[in-house]
């Protein structure tokens, strides 16, 4: 479940962001084959539920450049990891900018998020991981 807002704060500023609650205990891969005839657990279950945040604030710079900048949270569990998805938690900081000419934009975006580790069923370890995405978007509009 996903809750998304956004509100003027003033002229040319808007104040956004969502939240969302996701029922991983709902969830897991568990192939037939490989739970009836290996007898293993699944592949990927998950023990908690999550609720993860993110706000921001867009600001309009100019009649052609706007840039935005946003945080977003999730709690870490301290559940084990799962193989396929080994990260507990996070925290991330990210800046945007958009340039408008008539029917023409060009966006860009950078995200730095901070990974939360842990321990996976399989004894691995993981820790003080981090990530940097980069986005560019071009756009005409006709």
């Amino acid at each position: 479940m996903q809750l998304e807002f956004q509100t003027g704060i003033a002229e040319g500023t808007l104040l956004f962001g969502s939240l969302r609650y996701a029922r991983w205990t709902q969830f897991e891969i568990a192939p037939e084959n490989y739970t009836t005839i290996l007898g293993q657990n699944p592949l990927v279950e998950y023990e908690s539920n999550s609720l993860t945040w993110n706000v921001g604030v867009g600001r309009q710079l100019t009649e052609n450049w706007s840039a935005a900048v946003s945080l977003g949270y999730e709690r870490q569990t301290g559940d084990d990891l799962a193989n396929l998805g080994p990260t507990d938690g996070y925290l991330s900081l990210g800046l945007g900018v958009t340039y408008r000419d008539g029917p023409v934009m060009v966006a860009g975006a950078v995200q730095y998020r901070s990974i939360g580790g842990g321990e996976t069923a399989a004894d691995v370890r993981f820790s003080g991981n981090s990530a940097l995405g980069l986005g560019l978007r071009v756009g005409y509009q006709f």
